[in-house]
């Protein structure tokens, strides 16, 4: 996975090798899920059934 940012200000993620197929989030996208990862909201433990 790489992430590039562009001359627009966002961010695309994408496979490296991979042509044509990315992600694109804005910084404050970014930031938001970046909190999240740290928060542990995506923790799939936390949310077994």
């Amino acid at each position: 996975m790489e992430v590039v940012r562009g001359a627009d200000g966002r961010f695309a993620f994408r496979r490296r090798g991979e042509a044509g197929v990315e992600l694109v989030f804005t910084e404050s996208e970014v930031d938001a899920f970046h909190d999240g990862v740290v928060k542990y909201e995506f923790d799939a433990q936390a949310y077994a059934a």
